[in-house]
């Protein structure tokens, strides 16, 4: 092979390379072909996440995990001619009212346009009709709307919904819920170059490259890189961003190249078009550049599920003589591409509503003229000013402890650039060779993409109360619950596997306020579900979830886990407040089976299931893991510990008894022979290594694996007869539960399969059709709990 240079480069013949591709992805080669169904930015806390839902760079308008428009832009002006390396552009010019008829009440049939995953866009809860029309107006080839309120219809039950539409509408129906305006066409575009030609897409666990011809002149390496280490707090907490471009010529001439990167003020708010925003230039530490926020910059003051960050800064910096600017994006596009440079005088005019000539901060940086390859770095930064409330509290990020500033954050990022790019690099590197060395190389494709989903739903702080580093978790996309424990226990496998301590710094919150350490007073007897509505935890009791055996079975087995992981096997953190309290949840758990009542468990979407023998199974392999944190815990405190072993066992034969099916077990006891379900709880006895209390080989092994398989669909194994969707998650389980590879292999191609294909083009969904393998249930979306993929690396 030809020799790399430091940026990545292959070095030789470029006008002879041109066509090997000249440009070599600096992170390890994908051996397989891969198609994410979307492809991860910048993602690195559950408000900082920017996404491509489609192929290329350039195929559509830069999102946020729930579809709202959070636009990044790159232009490179090669010779004197604009092209677009990143976004897509978005439709201006048309004023909300400005255009069209508004018919209350009217329902429509029509060409729904391909945005949020096609149909309807789940809305923010202070969204209207007026936010609707906004989207529309910025969305290439929108004519019209529908608007449906929060809980008019089936359709909008939990959240408000925009439909947006691609021609005029069929009149349908009249409905008290929906209302159609018919906008006709839109105005003038923004600056919209010709696009740089993709070649090549890799996204991995901390860095996504797109490798780029641009105009057969220059290969361009633009290179997303967040500091996604898992064992290293400090860069993991760090809101800092690199995007770096690496130029090289690629006919063996000599072009004059400038590179242009912007970001809009939608970043910054959760409603564009109820929310002002203003800017600055600022210079700090060794950096020149430039920030935005919100006006009113309310700390904190919102909580939600499909609800963006309103407070706090965005900044961007850029090295060397890189101009900044902010304000009009139109503006500033526009200038670069007539003539290569920012504009030249600044955007007064604020502060202004976020959609009003869409404002945002930009850096256009002159590379002269490039023959050898030459790098440029710029980045960007989230500075929250508080990340979480916990009870009386507000706990900023944990980098606050190692850096005075957002600017001394980003200026050390700057300094430490060669590093980091080297760091990731072997990172991945390592990471993905691990999981295809376990797995195969399907198996490590999908799971580098969900080990940056994982992480990126959660959030390190530093609680100044305690002098200690707390984790916190959104659950994303399903209702927007904080430290939920349904979502953290599947999620837990990828902590488990790459550093089981941040699962730790998870549960600890948990238990704290279970034990009443914090103003609420907890009454269950059990674990609680959740701690509020990130990113404010003020929960009481009584707005629990109730899942009694799902969430104190959780939070045994995980904590079983860690302690086995612990090379000294330490219990220190559970003694002397917590490990009585978890003893409680283990005998309240006895008097809970072996016939659990009607309940939910963590598939509440299926509704109540009394005697669900998968929920059964969980609360009994939990006992049988209380046994064994029993015996970890001093003597003079973990006492009868064989009585919580001697119970599972008992109860594991009373549930083989009653969920018989012949070579299966049954969905539910009393239900029919023919009824059945995947019993992915039964995972964690393999897990945590478990002598019992199941006998897993007849169990498991030999009737339950089989039976599954005989159940597939073109995209996987439902999760029971009554449905044909499937979680994600589950079925990675399922995978699992075999003790041989084939078994593995077969379960790990579907899920594979329903990445690779799936028509529903948004971050990783764990809730899918294994008959279309199309998203189910218009939801799960960007969730940590596809962490729960890195279950076979337990097994290693």
């Amino acid at each position: 092979s030809p020799p790399l240079d430091s940026s990545g480069f292959l070095i030789g013949n470029l006008a002879m390379s041109r066509c090997l591709n000249v440009l070599a992805l600096a992170t390890l080669a994908q051996a397989i072909d891969f198609r994410p169904p979307a492809l991860p930015l910048f993602t690195t806390d559950p408000f900082m996440q920017t996404w491509i839902r489609g192929d290329n760079s350039t195929s559509d308008v830069v999102t946020h995990w729930d579809g709202q428009k959070k636009e990044l832009m790159a232009i490179a002006r090669v010779d004197g001619e604009p092209y677009r390396l990143l976004g897509a552009c978005a439709q201006t010019g048309r004023p909300v009212g400005a255009s069209g008829s508004y018919q209350q009440g009217v329902d429509c049939s029509g060409d729904d346009l391909a945005v949020c995953g096609g149909g309807g866009c789940a809305m923010p809860d202070s969204a209207t009709h007026v936010s609707c029309e906004g989207m529309c107006n910025t969305t290439l080839g929108c004519t019209g709307y529908v608007w449906t309120a929060k809980g008019c219809d089936p359709m909008s039950k939990a959240h408000n919904v925009c439909w947006l539409k691609g021609n005029e509408c069929t009149i349908r129906s009249q409905s008290t819920c929906r209302n159609y305006r018919y906008l006709g066409t839109p105005g003038p575009s923004t600056t919209c170059p010709p696009t740089a030609l993709q070649l090549r897409v890799s996204a991995g666990p901390t860095r996504t490259v797109f490798e780029l011809n641009v105009a057969d002149k220059v290969f361009v390496n633009m290179t997303f890189l967040s500091t996604m280490f898992a064992d290293d707090y400090v860069r993991l907490s760090r809101p800092v961003y690199y995007l770096t471009y690496s130029v090289a010529s690629a006919d063996g001439q000599a072009h004059a190249v400038s590179v242009y990167t912007d970001a809009s003020a939608e970043h910054t708010v959760n409603d564009p078009m109820t929310e002002q925003v203003q800017w600055s230039t600022w210079t700090a530490a060794g950096l020149h550049g430039v920030k935005i926020g919100s006006e009113a910059q309310n700390v904190l003051g919102l909580k939600g599920d499909r609800v963006n960050i309103n407070w706090g800064y965005l900044y961007m910096a850029a090295t060397g003589t890189a101009d900044v600017w902010a304000g009009s994006l139109k503006q500033s596009r526009a200038t670069f591409a007539s003539a290569g440079l920012a504009p030249p005088d600044p955007d007064t005019r604020q502060p202004r509503l976020a959609s009003d000539d869409l404002p945002g901060i930009s850096t256009v940086v002159v590379l002269g003229r490039v023959l050898k390859p030459v790098e440029h770095v710029t980045i960007l930064a989230y500075d929250d000013i508080a990340s979480v409330y916990y009870f009386g509290s507000q706990y900023k990020g944990f980098w606050t402890q190692s850096y005075a500033t957002i600017a001394d954050a980003m200026a050390a990022a700057i300094t430490e650039y060669p590093v980091m790019r080297t760091r990731s690099i072997a990172h991945d590197v390592a990471l993905l060779s691990n999981l295809t060395a376990a797995g195969g190389e399907k198996y490590a494709a999908v799971s580098g993409l969900a080990y940056r989903q994982t992480l990126a739903a959660t959030k390190l702080v530093w609680n100044h109360d305690r002098s200690k580093m707390w984790n916190f978790l959104k659950e994303i996309s399903t209702n927007g619950d904080m430290q939920t424990m349904d979502v953290i226990f599947p999620g837990s496998p990828m902590l488990l596997y790459t550093n089981p301590n941040l699962l730790k710094l998870l549960l600890i919150p948990v238990l704290a306020y279970a034990n009443n350490e914090t103003y609420i007073s907890f009454t269950d007897p059990y674990s609680p579900h959740q701690l509020g509505t990130y990113p404010i935890a003020n929960d009481t009791t009584a707005r629990q979830e109730p899942m009694p055996l799902e969430n104190s079975g959780n939070m045994i087995l995980m904590l079983l886990a860690l302690i086995q992981l612990d090379p000294k096997h330490d219990t220190d953190f559970l003694l002397p407040d917590y490990y009585h309290m978890v003893q409680m949840w283990a005998d309240e758990m006895i008097l809970k089976l072996p016939f659990p009542a009607n309940q939910i468990c963590t598939d509440d979407f299926t509704g109540p299931l009394a005697n669900n023998s998968n929920l059964g199974a969980k609360g009994i392999v939990a006992l049988q893991a209380f046994s064994e944190i029993c015996r970890f815990i001093p003597p003079s405190v973990g006492t009868n510990c064989d009585m919580y072993s001697k119970t599972a066992e008992a109860y594991a034969q009373v549930w083989m008894k009653y969920a018989a099916a012949g070579d299966h077990y049954k969905i539910a006891y009393g239900w029919n022979s023919s009824s059945w379900s995947i019993k992915y709880n039964l995972v964690w006895q393999k897990l945590l290594k478990l002598d019992g209390p199941f006998p897993y080989d007849d169990v498991v092994t030999k009737a339950e694996v089989p039976f599954y398989l005989k159940q597939a669909n073109a995209f996987g194994i439902p999760m029971d007869l009554r449905h044909t969707y499937v979680k994600t998650d589950w079925l990675s389980w399922a995978a699992v539960m075999g003790n041989d590879p084939s078994s593995f292999g077969l379960v790990m191609d579907y899920i594979f399969k329903f990445a690779n294909e799936t028509p529903t083009r948004v971050p990783l969904t764990d809730l899918y059709d294994t008959v279309t393998g199309a998203a189910s249930r218009g939801g799960f979306i960007a969730r940590p709990v596809m962490g729960g993929i890195f279950a076979k690396m337990l097994t290693v």
